[in-house]
């Protein structure tokens, strides 16, 4: 049997007003906060995203963020920074990391809500599938956006989007991806990603999620 995972729960401004072990926040719809981090390879620009594995309750095998999970009790962003390592197998000085704000997630799933305060961040990364370590446990495979394609299609202009995919066994394919592939997002949350990233690489720094 695997611990049990004991989270902070908050109000609805954000404030700490217990803990709460993990499951029983998402059965009693707690707000909590997590971490979510963005790679983006400046080089070509291209954004990275997730396929979580199919042994995932939630969204099994579709596209999320490069990198993202919960906080412990009394943890912050500067241990979130882990998730990075844990999923993808990169190593990112907390320093790196460009803070776009906190997004309000709310989504119910059967008899699990899930109401997130979630801390944005972009990270420098390389393209280099020799730089990655996908685990398996968590990931199915990663994929890159390419900046311009990206903002085209998720501002809707356009049905499918290309993308660079990569598997845990080295595997590497040209992939087209459609709206039913990604976890869905009714804030456009996908397309204000693109457009921080595009801001941030043009040397702009009014940033805000």
């Amino acid at each position: 049997m695997e611990p049990l995972e004991w989270l902070d729960v908050l109000d609805e401004n954000g404030v700490k007003i217990g803990i709460k072990e993990r499951e029983a926040i998402h059965r009693d719809g707690d707000w909590h906060r997590t971490f979510d981090c963005w790679l983006v390879d400046v080089a070509t620009p291209a954004v990275l995203f997730q396929q979580r594995s199919f042994g995932k309750r939630d969204f099994p095998g579709l596209f999320d963020t490069s990198a993202a999970g919960h906080y412990r009790a009394g943890e912050t962003w500067l241990d979130g920074v882990r998730e990075l390592e844990e999923e993808v197998g990169l190593t990112i000085p907390p320093d790196q990391l460009v803070p776009l704000g906190v997004r309000t997630k709310a989504v119910r799933q059967g008899d699990r809500v899930d109401n997130e305060f979630q801390d944005v961040f972009l990270a420098p990364a390389p393209r280099d599938p020799s730089r990655l370590r996908l685990n398996p446990a968590e990931v199915a495979g990663v994929a890159w956006i390419e900046l311009t394609a990206g903002l085209e299609f998720f501002a809707e202009a356009s049905p499918w989007v290309e993308a660079e995919w990569w598997g845990p066994d080295g595997r590497a394919e040209v992939r087209r991806l459609a709206w039913p592939d990604f976890v869905p997002a009714k804030d456009r949350y996908y397309l204000k990603v693109f457009i921080m990233v595009e801001r941030w690489l043009s040397g702009r720094r009014e940033l805000a999620i």
